[in-house]
């Protein structure tokens, strides 16, 4: 129990340091950087966000295969599997980077970014992502919490100083993304070295003796294709699957990430650059209570599992997360010059105008936040479509109002709200409403 606590305290710790260290990571770069350029760096990090969200879905199943062979004393039969797996994962990210490379200048044209170059750049870094989730999963399923929390910080503290010592060089927004490469192969490396040397110690290198088949870690990522193949049948016939989680995730990531790389790509470079540093304000709001759906989450699925009423507890929880966000945004709202002029280090008014509104969506989305990780923690599945919907409908009215950042920041408090409404709805409605749990095998 000791070990175990003490393993845990450090997760926690590395958890602290990659937040500081991701603060700064902006804190710096906004100072440093040309508005434009930060703008540049915000919508291709929004972008890797988006794409390589669903591939940590993988993460959770990987974890679970691996604890799971480990519980059952075939530790020895792992280790191949789990690189079959890997390699099949690199495959798909090698194949993302082939495209990546094939389109970048279309994506540089795209996005307004005169050195298309940093494109191929970038598409190195979401690669690397995309494996990343494959490794740490092997970490966290083998109860490795040390080498987890270490992993955690380095790349933390690579991107950090990689990124910021390039700028820093004279590099610009090039050497920030390059900083981000370093960092994903510090992750990545890590992981590999982290695994072989508990594959030392766990004797990974033995065979089993009665020749029996290796225990499928493999299936969670064939499980995840699988999913992937039945995704044109309705979200709620699909119960239970990673891709109805990774659709909900990807959907939430999307409404906090898209309208970076939507006023990227429509406006123009220095109206660009002055979104992009009042989302990076607002933005603060949104992280604040975050570790209340850390918390919630296995609440949740813990009183679910009892067949106890959870909804109090949700809006325990919304009520919490409301007032530290609101608070936050109450701050905005008044001081809105002052706080873009401390994180800035100047004065930015035309940002400065547009964080209040922007906070308000922080607010909206923050208790979104709250809302899906307890539909997806009690197993009601079928509301998540509401993300789905919002998110098309973000990227659609972005498409037809962004002649401004002004117009673009409408949109974006217009769809908080309807989706955290839509989430007080249903928690402050009747109980049948979210009566009916989504089975937990479909």
């Amino acid at each position: 129990m000791k070990a175990w606590i003490r393993s845990s305290a450090f997760v926690f710790f590395a958890t602290g340091v990659v937040n500081v260290c991701n603060f700064a990571y902006h804190l710096m770069m906004v100072r440093i950087l040309r508005a434009e350029d930060y703008a540049t760096l915000n919508a291709l990090l929004a972008l890797s966000m988006i794409v390589s969200v669903p591939a940590t879905t993988i993460q959770a199943a990987i974890s679970r295969h691996v604890a799971y062979a480990q519980a059952k004393a075939h530790t020895h039969r792992i280790w191949s599997a789990l690189q079959s797996t890997v390699m099949k994962v690199s495959a798909l990210s090698l194949g993302f980077f082939a495209v990546v490379v094939v389109g970048h200048r279309a994506v540089a044209q795209f996005l307004q970014i005169a050195d298309s170059a940093i494109i191929v750049w970038w598409g190195g870094v979401v690669a690397l992502l995309l494996v990343t989730p494959t490794l740490i999963g092997g970490l966290q399923g083998l109860q490795e919490f040390t080498h987890l929390g270490t992993n955690l910080m380095a790349g933390g503290v690579s991107r950090l100083v990689c990124g910021l010592g390039l700028v820093l060089l004279g590099y610009g927004v090039g050497g920030a993304v390059v900083g981000l490469a370093v960092s994903a192969v510090v992750t990545c490396g890590l992981a590999v070295a982290q695994l072989r040397l508990v594959q030392r110690r766990h004797g990974g290198d033995e065979v089993s003796a009665d020749g029996a088949p290796q225990i499928e870690i493999q299936a969670a990522l064939q499980e995840w294709f699988s999913d992937v193949l039945v995704a044109i049948r309705p979200p709620w016939t699909v119960s239970g699957t990673t891709m109805v989680i990774a659709v909900a995730v990807t959907a939430y990531t999307s409404l906090t990430n898209s309208d970076v790389a939507l006023a990227k790509h429509y406006l123009a470079p220095a109206a660009a650059g002055d979104y992009a540093v009042a989302s990076m304000i607002a933005r603060i709001i949104l992280f604040l209570p975050a570790a209340v759906a850390i918390v919630l989450f296995p609440k949740v699925a813990h009183a679910t599992a009892k067949g106890e009423d959870t909804r109090p507890l949700l809006r325990q929880m919304l009520g919490v997360t409301a007032g530290l966000s609101g608070a936050a945004a109450i701050l905005c709202l008044v001081w809105s010059s002052e706080i873009t002029r401390l994180i800035t280090g100047a004065s930015r008014e035309a940002s400065a105008l547009l964080v209040p509104w922007l906070a308000v969506a922080m607010v909206g989305l923050a208790l979104a936040n709250i809302v899906l990780t307890y539909l997806l923690a009690a197993g009601h599945l079928r509301h998540v479509a509401a993300f789905f919907v919002c998110a098309v409908l973000q990227v659609l009215g972005i498409r037809a109002w962004h002649a401004t950042p002004w117009q673009i920041a409408m949109v974006e408090t217009v769809i908080a709200g309807m989706i955290a409404v839509y989430g007080l709805a249903l928690c402050s409605g009747p109980r049948r409403w979210l009566a009916a749990r989504v089975p937990a095998s479909g």
